[in-house]
């Protein structure tokens, strides 16, 4: 958006005010013409001033036409002879004629101007000599839509002005702006036709013409004139009238303009116009009295009116300052008008209308304002009505009010603010005491003047209130809480609760506050009584007292302890002769009819002996309301071993970790009891019914749950867990439980574990179905919701638009195509023993896929675990993947990580394909104990790290972004590793430069490392405690050390750059490392090299031949490059060549192996260094002038080889591909260079 300039900004705050700040909206006005029309666009608009107009006008063009004004050559607008030049402007200013009577028109053009979009102009002629008549903007350069602000032609004045702006485009500078009609009424005397009148006080080089685009359009003008023009002056005011408070000055502007070829001084004077009192005459003063005047010129100085002292009881007075100029002869006047206003005074209350509670107080503000000249004002209040000021109402004295004014006596100066408090105080209410309203009156009293402001103050009596819960009834289960929200309508209350009965073991009762208002928190634990209790919650306040109750029931599973139960310590039953009074036996006989039966005890856990330890038995027996308690997290309640015909009923057993442990027992029945987990192991037909729990950890609890290991015969009824753990078991029956956490988890190895169970449709988890199935082919499910899906030995099925809720799940096990699409509600996914599964827009919290061939996970939102699986195909994925066990993975187009947690991890696993991921975490890919692993083309970043290879082989990292930041130790890690490549890559720090190594190797070998770009760390490269390493092509730059080998074996390092690095490289406890790669292939490019290339050959003694080589090696840190370049190494390119002869017959070889080689785009082969021409890196180029020759302009070059030496390549008849190499050097680069082509050897014909 397009900003006005000061002077534009200073026009429209002094013309519209808080209006201007809206026009600066970018669109703001565009938005208006589309809501309101042009029509009612055009009346708001001409409510602005005409130049602030045409600075708004660059708000409603369209920004792709309207343009900016320009600093070009400054265009002219002319006024010319609308016969002669309609629309462009004449060579020399126009003299225009009439008779007397006749109408001629005068053209207004501009031409060589900027882009316009408004403009506002104004025209004076001599009225008595040419009467303006209309004005016509037909042939306009902008038309409609426009909007017309001014359009006036004043034929007394003599003044026309036209003002107007395009809505939404912009013209050329070229054209008519508009045309003015006059009557010719002397023909005897001239006019000038000048640009005037305006009265404009402007400090623009013409104020009387503005072009706007939507700054200022620079122009310049060129007048006309009518007849015989003499010269003359006229004088004009720029307001015809000004107000003024009484003993105030207000200033004017005088505008003096020249008609003709006036080129003279006027002398100015200014006079009182009529007779005033000695005490109301005004005096007025000019900035300058003496004004010279140039041709077709106008000037400006100021009038300053200085109004008579201030009379309080003096009515509105007009004077009038006559001002004439002379100027020899001639003399011209014109009247300033003003107003002289009286001084006054405002008073005004910030609130008028206050409410006050009863027996409280309140201030109201009285502001006073002079206006004018001032002095000190009194002032009083009084209890009134608003309509009649002095009436004073009769109140009871117990219920009249009292207030105090405060100062009563204020000197308020001229044009500001003075102030006083109306303080006010109301008596405590009556009993049934209504609104009371009473009103003051203020009054402000100097000399004869007086002002008057009422106050109201509204007493409010205190308001009854209702109090009452929601809901009113509260059932807890024991070990939790619930709320019931308290509601309040009226005033603020405090509030108490009570409970009843109160009991040592009763719930615990509590207020606590929400964000939506108080509430009553009822809190249990497991030793909670069950029952019915009452809460009473009361709010009060002065003066009044309500009441509610809140029924509170206490429910939950088993039935425990009462104040019967005695205490008993740790029971231990070996055999079935321990079922005695000693061990809390107290009656039966053990038979099927009549059990040994053990109840009401209450028994605390205090070691590791479990509560009630039952072994090798087979009589009957039933354990009936104990209540088993421990706050040892570690500790068992009740274990039974070896047990047969045993049940535990209606018992509550609060214990956190193992309640009930059944293990290899039989013919177990489990009822009615409070148990947070079961452990069923190697058993066979047990029942649990109507059962339920938590567990809890110090202040946390969690749902309970039933595990069944190698189990069968299993039943699970009507019970309340958060999940079932099943386990290598068979023949579970689940039916009507509910559960409330991650529903039933199967797992097994044989079909068996999976499909041999009876899990029912009215079992649900967080409120939903659980559906099983077993033994099907063709299922398809479609936009459901669920709480659990088990799949289980089942081929061909699709399940889609399927609605989780809570910690659910999706398991599929030993099932064959299946396709699973749109899940949402993050369930968890189990793929167990399956074959070709897909998996697609899954909103989940994880999969794991184990034992599966053929898998693909798409567009999912989750944490993938793929193990011991084949042929898994993972993309645009986001959460984490991990590979472990696996082969044939791929890992493509997800954005995976942003976690404290490894984004990718592959452990144990061959044949893995990890690619144009964004990756991120600490570290944010680990590659372990694994073979055959691309990572490639993907963004990887880390706070920690951004790579580690450990103990693999065979592993390539290719075209990746490498890098970590936050104090990361390193960005990419290799370690016991063997045939790795790391290549084409950008590793550098994250954020910050505290990175310690981008690539760190150690105790690895055949690991290659080329092409890398590596900057901006501690440590570039380091290499320890490794052999057979290849480290060459890479930029290594502005790094605290580029390369440090330790204690390495067999490393070449070559073709490097080594660029602004505060220490380029060490080498300790070496063994056959070698920094070059021999000549003439030369070594590395580093920075700080001062030597020189005046030589060329092996030895460097072929002179003067440069060749792109130091004359003398390079030394650093126990080590030295026998053959540093010149310039920096760029990659090698590629040639195409050919043989001549092509076809070499045995008995008639020639002298030479002529070749030509055609050099690639943007290659010249007079840079080719022929020293280090090869071929087949072992034939070096001919002697002698003829062996090298450029051709075709430099895109070729000859090259002659000795075909003696040749034919030791190609041994036998056949045909072979011959190799040409060489280095091309230029300015800027050492490149190498290389070109391929076939040669045919054959015996002789």
């Amino acid at each position: 958006m397009m900003i006005p300039s000061e002077r534009h900004r200073q026009a429209c705050h002094g013309n519209i005010g808080d209006t201007i700040t809206v026009a600066y909206k970018e669109r703001l006005y565009s938005g208006m013409i589309t809501n309101i029309g042009v029509t009612q666009l055009h009346s708001k608009l001409k409510a602005l001033s005409p130049l602030v107009f045409l600075l708004l006008s660059a708000f409603f063009g369209v920004p792709a036409l309207v343009h900016p004004a320009r600093a070009t050559t400054a265009g002219l607008v002319c006024i010319a002879d609308q016969s002669l030049n309609p629309t462009d402007c004449p060579s020399s200013p126009a003299i225009l004629a009439g008779e007397v009577g006749s109408t001629i028109t005068v053209a207004v053009n501009v031409q060589g101007s900027d882009s316009l979009n408004a403009f506002d102009i104004t025209i004076q002629v001599n009225p008595a000599v040419l009467q303006p008549l209309s004005v016509s903007l037909a042939d306009s350069v902008i038309q409609e839509p426009r909007v017309v602000l001014v359009e006036s032609a004043n034929s007394t004045s003599g003044v026309t002005r036209v003002a107007t702006a395009a809505l939404g485009y912009a013209v050329p500078g070229a054209g008519n702006l508009f045309e003015i009609f006059y009557r010719v009424l002397s023909s005897g005397s001239g006019t000038s036709i000048a640009f005037g009148g305006c009265g404009n006080t402007r400090s623009t080089p013409f104020p009387c013409v503005e072009l706007a685009n939507p700054g200022h359009v620079p122009v310049t003008l060129q007048t006309a004139s009518f007849g015989l023009v003499m010269p003359d002056f006229l004088v004009s005011v720029s307001a015809a009238s000004r107000s003024v408070q009484a003993g105030f000055s207000v200033n004017t502007t005088i505008v003096l303009s020249s008609i003709g070829e006036f080129n003279n001084p006027v002398n100015l004077s200014v006079a009182p116009v009529g007779r005033c009192p000695s005490t109301a005459c005004p005096s007025a003063t000019l900035g300058e009295e003496t004004i010279m005047l140039s041709p077709d010129g106008i000037s400006l100085t100021t009038l300053t009116f200085t109004a008579p002292p201030e009379q309080f009881d003096a009515p509105t007075i007009d004077l009038s300052i006559n001002v004439t100029g002379t100027s020899g002869s001639l003399s011209h006047s014109v009247v300033a008008a003003f107003t002289v206003l009286p001084p006054d005074l405002s008073i005004e209350v910030a609130s008028n209308y206050q409410a006050v509670r009863s027996g409280s107080t309140g201030n109201a503000t009285i502001v006073l304002r002079g206006i004018g000249g001032f002095g000190v004002v009194k002032l009083a209040a009084n209890l009134t009505d608003y309509h009649s000021p002095d009436f004073n109402p009769v109140c009871a004295a117990s219920a009249c009010p009292s207030w105090s004014l405060s100062p009563t006596t204020l000197a308020v100066s001229p044009d500001a603010t003075s102030q006083t408090t109306l303080a006010f105080s109301n008596p405590p209410a009556q009993p049934n005491a209504t609104v009371t309203y009473w009103g003051f009156g203020v009054r402000a009293i100097s000399s004869n003047l007086s002002r008057y402001a009422f106050v109201q103050f509204t007493v409010i009596p205190p308001a009854d209130f209702s109090i009452s819960a929601d809901p009113s009834t509260l059932t807890v289960e024991r070990g939790q809480s619930n709320v019931a929200s308290i509601r309040i309508s009226g005033v603020q209350v405090s509030l108490s609760v009570s409970i009843s009965p109160n009991i040592e073991k009763g719930p615990t009762i509590s207020l606590q506050y929400e964000r939506y208002g108080p509430a009553l928190l009822v809190s249990t634990d497991g030793t909670t009584y069950r029952g019915t209790y009452t809460v009473t919650v009361t709010g009060s306040n002065l003066w009044n007292t309500h009441s509610f109750s809140v029924t509170v029931v206490v429910g939950g599973f088993g039935g425990g302890c009462s104040s019967s139960c005695r205490p008993h310590g740790p029971i231990t039953i070996r055999g079935n002769a321990d079922f005695n009074s000693a061990n809390g036996v107290t009656g039966g006989t053990g038979t099927p009819s009549d059990p040994y039966l053990i109840q009401g005890l209450d028994i605390e856990i205090i070691a590791d002996t479990p509560a009630i330890q039952i072994r090798n038995t087979s009589a009957y027996f039933e354990i009936r309301n104990v209540y088993i308690h421990s706050y040892c997290y570690e500790c068992s309640g009740i274990v039974m071993t070896n047990v047969e015909n045993g049940a535990l009923e209606d018992s509550q057993i609060a214990v956190y970790s193992s309640s009930l442990t059944l293990d290899s027992s039989r013919n177990i029945m489990v009822s009615g009891d409070e148990v947070a987990w079961i452990s069923i192991d190697a058993s066979d037909n047990v029942t649990v019914s109507d059962s339920g729990g938590k567990t809890c950890y110090d202040i946390s609890c969690y749902g309970g749950f039933i595990v069944t290991t190698s189990s069968d015969n299993v039943t699970l009824v009507r019970n309340t867990f958060s999940r079932f753990q099943i386990l290598d078991s068979t023949r579970v029956i689940a039916e009507n439980n509910t559960l409330t956490g991650r529903g039933i988890e199967i797992s097994g190895t044989t079909p068996e574990h999976f499909d041999s169970h009876t899990i029912t449709p009215d079992n649900t988890v967080n409120g939903r179905p659980l559906l099983y199935y077993k033994d099907c082919s063709g299922l398809n499910l479609s936009s459901i919701e669920l709480g659990e899906l088990i799949v289980a030995h089942c081929t061909g099925f699709k399940v889609d638009n399927l609605a989780f809720r809570g910690d659910a799940q999706i398991e599929m096990a030993f099932v064959n195509e299946a396709i699973i699409e749109n899940v949402t509600g993050y369930p968890t996914v189990h793929v167990l023993n399956s074959t070709y599964v897909e998996l697609s827009r899954a909103n989940v919290s994880s999969i794991d896929v184990e034992s599966t061939t053929g898998v693909t996970i798409s567009d999912s939102a989750s944490n993938i675990l793929v193990s011991s699986s084949t042929n898994a195909y993972i993309f645009d994925d986001t959460g984490t993947v991990r590979v472990v066990n696996s082969s044939n993975v791929t890992i493509s187009g997800s954005a995976l990580g942003s976690c404290d947690c490894n984004a990718v991890s592959i452990q144990d696993s061959s044949y893995v394909r990890v690619s144009a991921n964004h990756l991120e975490g600490e570290p944010s890919v680990v590659v372990a104990d694994s073979s055959f692993v691309e990572v490639l083309d993907n963004q990887i970043t880390g706070p920690i790290g951004a790579i580690e290879l450990r103990a693999c082989s065979d592993v390539s990292v290719l075209r990746n972004r490498l890098a970590a930041g936050d104090g990361g130790d390193t960005v990419a890690l290799v370690s016991e590793c063997e045939r790795v490549s790391i290549s084409e890559n950008t590793i550098s720090p994250c954020c910050r430069y505290d990175t310690s190594y981008l690539l760190d190797v150690s105790r690895s070998n055949n690991v290659t490392i080329t092409g890398n770009n590596l900057s901006n760390s501690t440590v570039a490269v380091r290499v320890t405690d490794s052999s057979d390493l290849t480290i060459n092509d890479n930029n290594i730059r502005s790094n605290a050390q580029g390369v440090v080998l330790n204690d390495t074996m067999n490393i070449r390092v070559f073709h490097n750059n080594f660029l602004n690095n505060t220490l380029r490289a060490s080498d300790t406890y070496a063994t056959y490392n070698v920094w070059d790669n021999g000549y003439p292939s030369g070594g590395n490019y580093w920075s700080d090299y001062t030597g020189v290339d005046n030589c060329a050959g092996a030895m460097q003694n072929l002179c003067p031949s440069p060749d792109g080589i130091g004359d003398t090696a390079y030394s650093f840190s126990f080590g030295n490059d026998r053959y540093p370049l010149t310039q920096p190494f760029a990659p090698s390119v590629t040639g195409t060549l050919q043989y001549n002869p092509s076809r070499i017959v045995f008995q008639h070889t020639p002298k030479y192996l002529t070749i030509v080689i055609k050099m690639p785009s943007g290659a010249n082969a007079t840079n080719v260094v022929a020293s280090s021409l090869r071929l087949n890196d072992t034939v070096s180029m001919a002697s002698g002038p003829a062996a090298f020759q450029v051709i075709n302009g430099g895109r070729e070059v000859m090259v002659r080889f000795p075909m003696s030496k040749a034919m030791g390549l190609i041994p036998r008849q056949g045909s072979y591909v011959l190799r040409v190499s060489a280095n091309i050097l230029t300015a800027t680069n050492f490149m190498p260079f290389v070109a391929l082509g076939y040669v045919r050897f054959v015996a002789g014909g």
